[in-house]
């Protein structure tokens, strides 16, 4: 995601000539324990464009894959709708589930400032918790720099390159 965005962000920027980011803040991901809150991040999701007042439903915000959900048959080969709509009896369930508002957990695990990178249970957060975390690890600058060559080492290469 995060190099789809900069593709993105360069040819919009090239084409509009414009310079800049496009997105506030760096592409993040979390890892979220299905079985327990995947159908409650969907939600959040669905539900963002309605809480910022761009459309007066989940199914009417153009960029949300949520109307596709309500129109089975209308459904794109590569959209996946099967795990989540089997989640629940009927697309109307589905729908009544959306609609029914964001749960409090996932409010407040959105509303954090700096994310905890897993949703779960204290179990499934316990068990993976180790590798999200050398996974999502951000190299601190006294580890970047020794990633560096010298200048004597540059100078060399460019040297021997010319």
């Amino acid at each position: 995601m995060r190099h789809v965005d900069g593709l993105y962000t360069q040819r919009f920027n090239r084409a509009h000539r414009r310079d800049g980011t496009l997105f506030r803040g760096r592409y993040k991901a979390i890892v979220v324990e299905a079985e327990a809150y995947l159908a409650s991040v969907v939600r959040y999701i669905y539900l963002n464009p309605v809480e910022a007042g761009l459309a007066k439903a989940p199914e009417a915000y153009r960029w949300s894959s949520h109307g596709v959900y309500l129109r089975k048959k209308q459904v794109p080969a590569w959209l996946k709708v099967g795990e989540m709509l089997g989640r629940f009896g009927s697309i109307r369930e589905f729908q009544e589930f959306v609609l029914l508002g964001n749960d409090e957990l996932i409010e407040e695990f959105y509303r954090r400032g700096r994310q905890v990178p897993v949703l779960g249970r204290e179990a499934f957060c316990d068990r993976i918790g180790g590798q999200v975390r050398r996974m999502d690890r951000e190299h601190p600058r006294y580890e970047r720099k020794g990633l560096r060559p010298s200048v004597e080492r540059v100078l060399k290469g460019v040297a021997a390159a010319y």
